[in-house]
């Protein structure tokens, strides 16, 4: 039942109906959506719908009505940064994908983080022709270095076209929908021919509509600077998830509410949220999870001689391959000494 309603078709070869699997995400996401807000409703929060923006440091103006609190919690979260350059508007982002109407037969994926890299393994796993582009050399540019050229390994075994030290120039649509892209890196060739273009370049904070130049927050690049309370440096203004410098991770934004509640509104002055030792994990092909610092995170906080670092081989059949690459090659097991 549960393939079913993916849009698998599990008997013989496997198959994907692409709509099926969009109209119960899409459902999916609005009975969660409906769950939130009758939750607002029984909790008989006001909900203001509109553009808020700071008229100083402790009033807020939305919708022509003012609003005055000894709290105010900035939470707007981020957007995909935009690809800017001609024909950027025949792409989509992380956003767009779910909007798809059909899978794509071909696709190019531009960068190598999160987004990148896991949508481009599920749709390779799924039949699509699949590029991956990056300007330098190498995934995930803030894990371990040697796991994750573990997994990019593995990743081009099954099927990715990685194109390392390329850049898009231009995007064309032609008569047929398909799009004619203008790449810079590939030798002996410049172009090549897609039914898709997504970009995952990462995400900027959703802050620039606020009018914080009305106010004295201090804002470093559109993220807002907290402390480790997630305090600003405005008494009773707050920052949490994308919007502030720290993690962007959807748990780890949850988290961090229900801890600055229990501190504000329940006494519990001692809660703190600990960034060092956040668990993650990249739903890659295969999944590739990292807890802590990378090697090279660690030896820039400690000094190389004050870091121990333990490697545990596994040898396995090639049957057994994925299994392998879950370990990542091995067990890293980074210390101070």
């Amino acid at each position: 039942r549960c393939v079913q309603e993916t849009g698998l078709e599990a008997k013989g070869q496997l198959k994907l109906d692409w709509g099926t699997l969009k109209n119960n995400r899409d459902a999916y996401i609005e009975r969660l959506q409906d769950i939130y807000k009758n939750n607002i409703i029984k909790d008989k929060i006001e909900v203001v719908k509109g553009i808020c923006k700071f008229l100083n440091n402790k009033t807020v103006e939305c919708n022509g009505e003012e609003f005055i609190s000894d709290h105010i919690l900035i939470a707007t979260g981020s957007k995909p940064r935009r690809l800017k350059i001609p024909g950027e508007e025949h792409c989509i982002s992380s956003d767009g994908f779910f909007a798809l109407e059909q899978q794509p037969q071909s696709i190019l994926i531009i960068g190598g983080g999160y987004i990148g890299i896991e949508i481009s393994c599920m749709l390779n796993a799924l039949g699509t022709e699949t590029f991956l582009s990056t300007r330098d050399k190498g995934i995930l540019k803030k894990f371990d270095k040697e796991s994750t050229s573990f997994l990019l390994k593995s990743m081009i075994g099954h099927g990715i076209k990685y194109l390392p030290y390329t850049e898009v120039k231009k995007v064309t649509k032609q008569p047929d929908g398909r799009l004619k892209v203008q790449i810079d890196g590939i030798p002996g060739k410049n172009e090549m021919v897609v039914d898709c273009v997504l970009y995952g370049i990462g995400r900027i904070p959703e802050t620039e509509d606020l009018c914080l130049q009305n106010t004295d927050i201090k804002v470093e690049k559109g993220r807002i600077i907290v402390d480790e309370d997630h305090n600003t440096n405005i008494k009773g203004v707050y920052s949490i998830g994308d919007a502030c410098q720290f993690l962007q991770l959807t748990p780890t934004a949850i988290r961090a509410g229900r801890i600055l509640s229990e501190r504000l509104f329940n006494g519990q002055a001692q809660l703190k949220m600990v960034y060092d030792t956040i668990p993650t994990v990249i739903f890659a092909h295969p999944p590739y999870g990292n807890i802590g610092l990378s090697e090279e995170c660690a030896k820039e906080k400690f000094g190389e001689n004050n870091v121990k670092v333990y490697n545990c081989l596994l040898y396995t059949s090639d049957a057994a391959d994925d299994l392998l690459c879950v370990d990542l090659g091995g067990r890293r097991i980074i210390k101070k000494k």
